[in-house]
């Protein structure tokens, strides 16, 4: 007697509560990811964004994620201990660079356990370590994007500290060109002065040029940071958050099968409140966009 359709669902969701169980056994027994952490960051970046951010990894990964809270004046002996006291054999762990020297000596204490190192300089030297560094081509080619619609028939200024090369600077051009900008850009060092902000329409802010912030020009902004968005001025619009707990899930799966560095793109956040709707859903579009 063949088996009524009734009967098969009754059966199928009779099977749920089962196979709920088997998914959170397993999401339980995975062993968890690692992110090494400090209250100042904690403090800048947003208890609720930090929650949230944990939630979505866990998601993507379908494992825990755990933060392991260091002092900012710990030795790197110190932050290594913390690290090895905070779970037995973890699937892997998230050091930010200013703690690399921790990661290097939790490595060598533990070579079983994989390691990323998230961001700092391009290492010409063999490292036990994955690093991870930001992709800031692409990154510069979609700041570009919003720039252009951003500064509307003004000119765009650039902040960049010392590490803009050519290759992101035809980037950020690339993005501009794209999107029919074909005056050049200024660029100008950090740590410079600039004064002739009347013919700005537009700023990117990619360095250290934080006074820019607190200046009293009511400026579209484009800022490359990890701080909390809702900490800044309303002239932000777009904020590029390139920090470990941004990156840690592509950073992860994005692993190389030998040790070497992983290139990923910062996660971008367009402040919707601070926009005009067609300007917010044209923004949205331009920062995942690819060139």
């Amino acid at each position: 007697m063949p088996i009524s359709k009734r009967a098969k669902l009754i059966f199928f969701f009779s099977l749920l509560p089962l196979l709920l169980i088997v998914l959170v056994a397993v999401y339980m027994f995975r062993s968890p990811i690692l992110i090494v952490t400090d209250d100042s960051f904690h403090q800048l970046y947003g208890s609720e964004r930090l929650r949230q951010k944990k939630q979505e990894i866990s998601r993507q990964l379908f494992r825990r994620v755990i933060p392991v809270y260091v002092a900012e004046s710990a030795g790197s002996d110190l932050v290594a201990i913390a690290v090895e006291d905070a779970f037995d054999l973890p699937r892997a762990i998230l050091f930010p660079h200013r703690y690399q020297e921790g990661a290097r000596i939790f490595m060598e204490n533990n070579p079983e356990i994989e390691v990323f190192v998230i961001g700092g300089p391009q290492s010409q030297d063999e490292e036990l370590f994955t690093r991870v560094r930001t992709d800031l081509a692409l990154d510069f080619y979609r700041a570009g994007l919003a720039a252009a619609l951003l500064a509307g028939d003004k000119e765009a200024l650039f902040f960049f500290d010392t590490s803009l090369n050519n290759e992101y600077r035809d980037a950020f051009q690339a993005g501009l060109r794209e999107r029919g900008f074909l005056e050049d850009p200024i660029f100008v060092n950090a740590v410079g002065v600039f004064t002739a902000y009347d013919s700005v329409g537009c700023v990117v802010v990619a360095g250290p040029a934080v006074r820019f912030l607190e200046q009293g020009y009511d400026i579209p902004t484009i800022l490359f940071s990890w701080v909390n968005p809702e900490l800044t001025p309303n002239k932000v619009k777009l904020v590029f958050d390139d920090s470990s707990w941004a990156l840690a899930a592509r950073a992860f799966r994005s692993r190389p099968e030998a040790e070497g560095d992983v290139l990923v793109s910062s996660v971008p956040q367009v402040l919707r409140n601070r926009l005009e709707r067609a300007d917010f859903r044209m923004l949205d579009s331009f920062v995942r966009a690819k060139p």
